[in-house]
């Protein structure tokens, strides 16, 4: 084997090139430039067909820009954060981080509803303004500005998330020969992250930043369901803030609850003689055919992040946007091997640093379902 006019003899490299068909150590110490991989270089069907379903993500339901551009620096990785050695050889940590970060977006309600993705390597502080639209008679001496209505921090190298699985060594060396079954491993891994960052986020979960369940006080669980519903919308709809990214996140279950509800005015649940479904009414509950709808006129994602034990919830915001996530610049990292593991398998990690924060509260509301 020889490369760049130097000839090499080891058997070893031989063996590992009839296996994977790719010689190992082929590729010299920063043969990659920064920013070198060019658009395209991902091969089609990389992502496997249907992994974020067609219809789940309502039209305009995530404005452009809600995700800054440079999220994940391209080459920001440090030296030797790619694993060499016969382990580290099966995947391409680069790779696979870049493809679980994108899984991981498609798969959490909250940032697929609109938060607002930003990075920092330090503290970053989340303000809110009121301004105070006026008319000044032209002369008079303007009055104050109004200050900062609030300020929040953002540090998310103080949280860690991550997903850990042991992979026997058998599997790994068939990465490289069926991109199918490492797909598998990417979408497990990004899902988990995903349902864990949704739990954080909605407040269901343990450990990790305030969520909105922490954050913002409950509605009322009087009354029956549809009314609950209802006096979410009313609270935020008190708080005068404009419905520029609404939606709801409600459980599975809480969804399969309300397409079975039954009413004759689409108010208050009823079995007498003409009730229908309440997916029956259009314009109040509407399936996408995937785990997304409109729900009360207001587009819905369907999160199991949406419970604590067998206590449903349902949430609502009148913007995501105003949903802040502080992300570490590379947003989420694998690593293999990660750790010590048992003989003949290697440990593969997934991990991201997050934090969290609401800019404007009375943007949310929720309830138990």
């Amino acid at each position: 084997m020889s490369f760049d006019g130097m000839e090499f003899e080891d058997e070893g490299h031989a063996a590992y090139e009839d296996e994977l068909g790719r010689p190992v150590g082929a590729r010299p110490v920063g043969a990659r430039p920064v920013g070198a991989r060019p658009v395209g270089a991902r091969p089609v069907g990389a992502r496997p067909v249907g992994a974020r379903p067609v219809g789940a993500r309502p039209v305009g339901a995530r404005p452009v820009g809600a995700r800054p551009v440079g999220t994940r620096p391209v080459g920001a990785r440090p030296v030797g954060a790619r694993p060499v050695g016969a382990r580290g050889g099966f995947l391409d940590p680069e790779e696979w981080s870049a493809n679980v970060s994108e899984l991981v977006c498609a798969h959490s309600a909250v940032i697929r509803l609109g938060a607002t993705l930003v990075s920092t390597d330090g503290e970053l502080r989340i303000s809110a303004f009121d301004a105070a639209p006026n008319f000044r008679v032209p002369g008079a001496a303007p009055p104050p500005a109004p200050g900062v209505a609030g300020e929040e921090p953002l540090r998310p190298r103080d949280y860690t998330l991550e997903a850990r699985v042991a992979v026997p060594d058998r599997l790994l060396r068939g990465f490289a020969a069926n991109p199918e079954l490492a797909d598998t491993l990417k979408f497990d891994l990004a899902e988990a992250l995903a349902r864990r960052a949704d739990q954080t986020f909605l407040g269901t979960g343990v450990g990790g930043p305030n969520g909105i369940s922490a954050l913002v006080r409950p509605t009322s669980a009087r009354g029956n369901r549809l009314q609950r519903l209802r006096r979410v919308l009313t609270a935020i709809r008190g708080a005068g803030l404009a419905l520029r990214n609404p939606g709801w996140i409600v459980h599975p279950d809480t969804l399969d609850a309300l397409t079975k509800l039954k009413t004759v005015d689409g108010l208050d649940p009823s079995a007498g003689a003409g009730a229908r479904t309440l997916d029956s009414f259009f314009a109040l509950l509407r399936l996408d055919g995937a785990d997304g709808g409109m729900l009360l006129g207001f587009p819905f994602v369907t999160s199991a992040a949406a419970s604590v034990g067998n206590a449903q919830r349902i949430y609502f915001a009148a913007d995501w946007q105003e949903a802040w996530v502080g992300v570490d610049p590379y947003f989420v990292t694998v690593d293999a091997p990660a750790e010590p593991a048992g003989p003949d398998e290697t440990v593969i990690r997934a991990s991201m640093s997050l934090d969290f924060t609401l800019r404007r509260e009375a943007a949310f509301a929720w309830t138990n379902a």
